[in-house]
């Protein structure tokens, strides 16, 4: 069985190499001290050996591991040597005193020292006056080493060690070994350990005995106290740790922190269940929260992939007492075949409560979703012309009971089956040939919502004209056609619309499309700009979808409240002007006859580097195609809105999208939708990115702005949407009109900054502020980390009083100091996700697309 790739080291005290190596003198001395005595008489000089300089020093620097390495003896020099016979009745032997440069060597460690003395009698060895010890992992300075060759048996007095491939270190009174009936133990008394460079004591590990019994991974902590700058945080009476890579059981690292949630200690404990899987349990305290409790389990399967298995509990919430027993867990699992044929994922998340994540901060599960998890396995098989997959999702809902019946499309898949084919050799004549196929099962997780079996066979020929580099032209046609069985007996909406029971049990369609699309590329070395040079890239698409009947299908468009399956309106930004569909899914295809202009205009620098683009594309109708459908109290901006067939329009919105690099360091970005039909701006979102300092540190201000009408016509179904108000100028016809900041930087080599400043412009109030500075060392972090927003409630209120309540409970405010032991490379505590309490409302992406 395959061992699974390391997700942690643990914290290794290295001492084990040096005992190994003591271990090593005492087994192999004694070929060296016999050889002594049979040649001492004859050959006084033996002891005054040339020093050798192939094997005579291990750099402080260099790791070694090389545990397999005959051990040929031990060779002693010095600069002299003095012999003095001693006399016994029974036993003849000799006292030999080094002096100057003594190097005791093997081919697995060396031992420096001012004098030495060998008792041949005693077989005991002293080594003193800068004593320097190294093997291939561990490096010791001591004030004198004993070792008695007979027994293999030592001990070293004021030792300081440093490990050779693990930044470690530490010191102690003594280091000693025993052996006791054939079973060798080390012991280490008034013994440190620390991870921190030699300058550094930041934190240390301080025991009064270390023992550790030969051959074991692992080493024994007695009375041990944990210190920060000398300063004791906790105490353990006993503690388990390893000394070897092989990984054991064992505490890892601890790390404390001070914020919102009150005083926080983590301690990690490692469990080695097997060569093939582990399991890390974290317990946390929180004198405001309570105990939390965290899990992370990885597996290595033999031939069926790998995984992991997050989990999290709460038994008690003492700032919540309503929140008791809040369990949630989070699985992911992925596999290829050895052939890339079969392949098989999951990503499945799951709480135990609908409001878990209201007033918890804690969690690192996160949503995948704004109201729900997602849970969800595919198993796949791809050839070189086909695929097919199986699929089953389904959704949690994780809101509170008082919208909990909003998202009623939130369907599962119970299961669904795709079939993907292209072969562009299937028909003759140079044409195309694709299909997608697809059988879904949908569930709703409420009652009074409809379920269906779909069926879809979606066949499409297409044949490319041109694939030259400078213009391409294709042709293609689809027909879409799909069969519904609609379990629609429950089905009763709380605010039923007209003709909201035309649902029919069975029902079916075909819908054909027709699809021409072609493109230029135009370039000059001749630019408004001396040394630059330019293109132009116009674009066009013809789409017609034949107009069929879809009102028997539960659909977004016929069922505009919360219809549909799996479809919804997309938006129309540039690149969105020429999809061939105005709904994703499959539940509705709008009809269609239509035609998308566009194109981009790209300017390019001596270095061809570019530097400017500018897209513009608009959509032109060509029947009574109605774009919007806005309600009576709209916020139109010319006279005649009231009229609603002045909301019928053949064009669609403008949408304009550019980017800029002002300088190197200057970079400007924008995308705008405009309604020319209802003289309004539908979208604006802008950025300006100032990066310094070779991109060491940046400042980005935004702005964005949705206009109410335009969220209602693409996500009419929307909580925070449905409000209305008779006044023009209430709140609730309010959209979106936010301006912030962002800035960050790496401070220095050690800090690093990132700060947030978001305000919106229509309630006139602070939207999210969030402030995180990060110090690492080498051996520790510290974290300070400041978060203020609006509570997600409040974006549920529905009069404009509840509105203008914007008090500070209506805010979250997180704040945290933490401090984090960092061991050895590679031992981290993980995690999945991010905790809700540090993820923004709106995330910073650098937003620049200049090639």
């Amino acid at each position: 069985m395959r061992k699974p790739k390391a997700k942690i080291k643990l914290l290794t005290l290295s001492i084990s190499s040096i005992l190994y190596s003591f271990y090593s003198y005492g087994e192999a001395s004694n070929v060296i001290f016999n050889d002594i005595n049979q040649h001492q008489q004859n050959n006084p000089d033996f002891f005054l050996q040339k020093k050798e300089t192939n094997n005579e020093n291990i750099s402080d620097n260099q790791c070694l591991i090389n545990n397999n390495v005959p051990d040929n003896g031990y060779k002693i020099s010095a600069k002299q040597a003095n012999i003095t016979q001693l006399n016994n009745q029974k036993k003849q032997g000799s006292l030999v005193t080094y002096k100057g440069d003594v190097v005791v060597k093997s081919n697995t460690m060396i031992i420096k020292g001012d004098k030495a003395r060998y008792n041949s009698l005693t077989q005991n060895a002293i080594v003193k006056g800068n004593v320097k010890a190294s093997d291939s992992e561990v490096n010791v300075i001591a004030k004198q080493i004993s070792a008695n060759l007979k027994s293999k048996t030592y001990q070293s007095d004021q030792n300081e060690y440093t490990g050779r491939c693990v930044p470690m270190r530490g010191d102690a009174q003594k280091i000693i070994k025993s052996n006791v009936k054939g079973t060798e133990f080390y012991k280490m008394r008034n013994g440190t350990l620390t991870t921190c460079p030699s300058d550094d004591d930041s934190w240390k590990l301080v025991a009064t005995k270390i023992t550790r019994e030969n051959d074991t991974p692992f080493a024994d902590l007695y009375n041990t106290t944990f210190r920060v700058h000398n300063v004791p945080i906790f105490y353990l009476p006993w503690m388990r740790i390893p000394v070897t890579n092989q990984r054991v059981s064992g505490f890892l690292m601890p790390s404390v922190s001070i914020g919102s949630n009150g005083f926080g200690w983590t301690t990690p404990f490692y469990f080695n269940l097997a060569p093939n899987y582990d399991f890390i349990l974290t317990p946390t305290i929180y004198s405001y929260r309570g105990a939390f409790f965290q899990g992370y389990f990885s597996y290595l399967t033999d031939g069926w992939g790998s995984g992991k298995l997050y989990l999290e509990y709460m038994p008690q919430d003492k700032l919540y007492k309503d929140k008791k027993n809040l369990f949630g867990y989070k699985l992911n699992h992925n596999y290829l075949s050895a052939d890339n044929h079969w392949s098989f994922s999951a990503n499945y998340s799951k709480v135990n409560k609908g409001d878990y994540f209201i007033n918890n901060n804690l969690s690192l599960l996160g949503s995948d979703g704004t109201y729900y998890l997602t849970q969800t396995a595919t198993s796949k098989y791809s050839d070189t012309n086909w695929n097919l997959s199986a699929t089953i999702t389904k959704y949690q809902s994780i809101q509170n009971s008082d919208i909990n019946q909003l998202p009623i499309n939130n369907y599962s898949l119970l299961p669904q089956i795709e079939f993907n084919f292209y072969d562009p050799n299937y028909l003759p004549n140079q044409l195309n040939y694709k299909l997608h196929a697809d059988a879904t099962n949908f569930k709703s997780e409420f009652s009074n919502a409809p379920s269906a079996i779909r069926l879809n066979f979606n066949p499409t020929i297409y044949l490319p004209l041109s694939t030259a580099p400078w213009w391409k032209l294709n042709l293609s046609t689809t027909a879409y056609s799909s069969y519904y069985q609609q379990d629609i007996k429950n089905f009763s909406p709380t605010d039923p619309e007209p003709g909201e029971q035309n649902l029919e049990k069975n029902a079916s369609r075909v819908v054909p499309s027709f699809n021409i699309s072609g493109s230029l590329y135009l370039d000059s070395n001749s630019a408004p700009i001396q040394g630059y040079s330019q293109s132009f890239e116009p674009r066009f698409q013809y789409l017609y979808t034949m107009n069929v009947d879809q009102s028997s299908i539960w659909n977004s468009y016929n069922y505009t409240k919360y219809g549909g399956y799996d479809s919804v309106k997309k938006s129309l930004g540039y690149y969105d002007l020429f999809s061939d569909r105005s709904y994703a899914g499959s539940d509705y295809y709008a009809p269609e006859n239509r035609l998308s202009l566009g194109g981009t205009y790209r300017l390019f620098n001596p270095l061809q580097d570019e530097v400017f683009n500018f897209s513009l594309g608009q959509i032109f109708y060509n029947s009574s195609q109605t774009l919007y459908t806005i309600p009576e109290n709209a916020t139109c901006q010319r006279p005649g809105c009231s009229d609603p067939t002045s909301y019928q329009t053949k064009f669609s919105t403008t949408a304009l999208q550019t980017n800029v690099k002002i300088t190197d360091n200057l970079k400007f970005d924008n995308s705008t939708q405009y309604s020319f039909k209802l003289h309004q701006l539908e979208s604006f979102n802008s950025t300006l990115r100032y990066s310094f300092d070779d991109d060491l540190y940046f400042v980005a201000p935004s702005y964005t702005y949705i206009s109410r009408d335009f969220l209602y016509n693409t996500n009419p179904n929307n909580y925070n949407l449905g409000l209305y108000s008779k006044d023009p100028n209430s709140k609730t016809n309010y959209g979106i009109s936010q301006t912030g900041i962002t800035i960050g930087g790496q401070l220095s080599n050690s800090i690093n900054l990132n700060a947030t400043y978001f305000y919106d412009l229509n309630y006139n109030l602070l939207a999210q502020t969030s402030l995180n500075l990060n110090y690492s060392s080498s051996c520790y972090t510290l974290g300070f980390t400041l978060l203020r927003r609006l509570n997600d409630s409040w974006w549920m209120t529905d009069t404009d009083e509840t509105i203008s309540q914007a008090d500070d409970e209506r805010y979250e405010n997180v704040y945290m100091i933490n401090f984090t032991i960092l061991s050895l490379p590679g031992m981290k505590n993980p995690t999945i996700g991010t905790t809700s309490s540090e993820t923004p409302l709106y995330n910073y992406v650098d937003p620049f697309n200049l090639s």
